[in-house]
């Protein structure tokens, strides 16, 4: 690869005659024996002769005396040769016209001449994979198309430029290259429209340069080194592009100043962004991009499918970052001095923190208008103080139809003054405590529902108090009493005409005397009973719930032989039994049928 300054360190110093200040090497000491000029002035009137006569593999300085050169050149293969004109101190003086086939290999520079592109547009135009170095120091370009239109130079070849403006072209995008050659830009201006978007795939380098085309690299070899430059369309960098992007300026209008699509990490650092396209930096990275300092002078988006780190943006105007992913330490206003301001500008919601971890803000956080933890949780590790001014009602939950959870599962929260809930207040594992006196609707405005949105139970009171209820107490599917008692101080348990009365659950049992039934509620059956007239006969119901003489039961009595007149004799309860003697009527028929007890026990 050849640099800038060792194709300048070839040329030879100029010599100064005849007073005129300017710098000539013709006159009367030809510096070369390929010197192209007029008839009688050099010795080849065409570039191509002179080529022709170095030959392939070949070296020689060719020398252009001022005038117009149209021919396409063909540079043999392997040639090391120069280009020059020294007959001004700029270029143009020598203008080559055409389109060139540059050689395979070799080296070839040029100085200080100008160059018009020919019926291709482009100025050097080849389909081969070459290798050979090619560089334009202090040249001038007009063309209609690429400089360099070679697709398949290998990354062993070159193209260096240096010194130059692309002046006068109606399009120009610099280089056109897939296959990896090394592109070097000192001090230029280049680069024309957007119809030929600057491509290229090897180590590429801009500095102090000025590029008016879109520029796109690709591959997997491809990296960037731009330093102080400046660029006015869209850079794209797909493939495994790499590199630093160092003291630079991009102002691209209404289009991206940067698509980063690569798989590799690319740096950006004190780089100067104004782009009024939203987002200012786009694409859909697998590598990061790195961002050491950026300055958005206009729209600040950054595309949420690039991947960034170590950030530090800074813009004259109001940061956005819509989506964005930034996997080290973000800080914000770490010297304190004034109030951060996130999301006031705009009507959506700003997101803080992530999925996987915390997101620590030391300090106060004020919403302006809501605080809302879309998946997580917003947990204050210390005391957390909600509206302790006292100015204004403090709402919690009230946009959405989710559940507000407050507290946690080993601590308390406690709520100085009113919690009210605008729809329902609900404890999901544990319960909601209220130490002192708790009132529920005191205004008695509407009707107050407590459990009726869920299938579980709705647990009121506690194991060593009462809860008093002033009013009518209305359970839409049941109302019961875990461990202590309903009781109705002064009212009644009433069943309602469309109720179904008061339900209770049976115990049930059957056969011979005697039958178990440890129930306060039952039913007992027993079978094989054969009572004669005007005689006695003692059936024994054996059950828990019955703990002495003292113990009230409600019993009724059915089935009976036709003919007979069973009915309940006496009933005798002792410690976990029920004696029943059942009588049959003088004169009556013996009863053999079974005899069912339906019984309630009272106290």
């Amino acid at each position: 690869m050849v640099s800038l300054n060792s194709a300048i360190d070839t040329l030879p110093l100029p010599i100064t005659y005849g007073g005129t200040g300017r710098n000539t090497y013709i006159a009367l000491y030809p510096p070369s024996p390929y010197v192209v000029g007029p008839v009688n002035f050099g010795g080849y009137q065409t570039v191509q002769a002179a080529l022709t006569a170095i030959g392939p593999g070949g070296s020689g300085q060719i020398w252009l005396l001022p005038g117009t050169y149209t021919e396409n050149l063909v540079f043999p293969n392997g040639i090391n040769c120069s280009i020059i004109t020294g007959s001004d101190e700029s270029a143009g003086s020598a203008v080559i016209v055409g389109t060139h086939t540059p050689p395979a290999t070799g080296n070839v520079v040029t100085w200080r001449v100008a160059f018009t592109a020919g019926g291709s547009g482009h100025i050097f135009d080849s389909a081969v994979a070459g290798s050979a170095n090619l560089t334009f120091v202090h040249n001038n370009f007009i063309l209609n198309g690429y400089i360099f239109n070679l697709p398949n130079w290998t990354s062993a070849g070159s193209c260096v430029i240096g010194l130059m403006a692309d002046r006068s072209s109606t399009a120009s995008g610099i280089i056109n290259n897939t296959a990896g050659t090394t592109f070097l830009s000192f001090e230029n201006t280049l680069g024309v429209g957007n119809t030929f978007p600057m491509i290229a795939s090897g180590f590429t380098l801009f500095e102090v340069s000025n590029v008016s085309c879109p520029v796109g690299l690709s591959g997997a070899g491809a990296s960037i080194n731009f330093y102080d430059s400046n660029f006015f369309a869209t850079v794209t960098l797909g493939g495994a592009t790499s590199g630093f992007f160092v003291n630079s300026y991009m102002a691209t209008g209404a289009t991206a100043a940067l698509v980063y699509n690569s798989s590799a990490n690319t740096t950006l650092s004190n780089v100067i962004i104004d782009s009024s396209n939203n987002p200012a930096i786009d694409g859909t990275s697998a590598g990061q991009l790195n961002i050491g300092s950026i300055t958005f002078m206009n729209n600040s988006t950054i595309a949420g499918t690039v991947t960034q780190t170590n950030t530090s943006v800074f813009q004259t105007g109001t940061v956005r970052a819509t989506g964005s992913s930034v996997n080290g330490t973000v800080n914000i206003n770490t010297s304190g001095a004034g109030v951060t301001t996130i999301g006031t500008g705009g009507t959506g919601a700003v997101n803080i923190g992530n999925a996987t971890g915390n997101t620590a803000v030391t300090g106060s956080l004020t919403a302006s208008t809501g605080l809302v933890a879309t998946t997580g949780g917003i947990t204050a590790t210390g005391t957390s103080n909600i509206n302790t001014s006292g100015a204004a009602v403090t709402s919690i939950g009230t946009g959405g139809t989710g559940a507000t959870n407050i507290g946690n599962a080993t601590g308390n929260t406690a709520v100085t003054g009113s919690l009210t809930a605008s729809t329902g207040l609900v404890a999901t594992t544990g319960g909601i405590t209220a130490t002192g006196t708790s009132n529920i609707n005191t205004s008695g405005a509407a009707v107050t529902s407590i459990g009726t949105g869920g299938t579980g139970a709705t647990n009121i009171g506690n194991a060593t108090g009462n809860t008093a209820v002033t009013g009518s107490l209305t359970a839409s599917t049941t109302l019961t009493a875990t461990l202590g008692n309903i009781t109705a101080t002064n009212g009644n348990l009433v069943a309602v005409a469309a109720g179904t009365g008061l339900t209770l659950p049976v115990g049930t049992a059957s056969g011979g005397t005697p039958q178990i039934v440890n129930a306060r509620v039952g039913s007992v059956t027993f079978t094989g009973v054969s009572i004669a007239a005007a005689a006695d006969l003692t059936l024994t119901l054996t059950n828990s719930t019955i703990t002495g003489a003292s113990t009230r039961v409600m019993l009724t009595m059915s089935g009976s032989t036709t003919g007979s007149a069973p009915s309940i004799k006496s009933i005798t309860p002792s410690g976990g039994s029920l004696a029943i003697v059942v009588t049959n009527g003088t004169g009556a028929t013996t009863t053999t049928a079974d005899i069912t007890f339906d019984f309630i026990v009272l106290n």
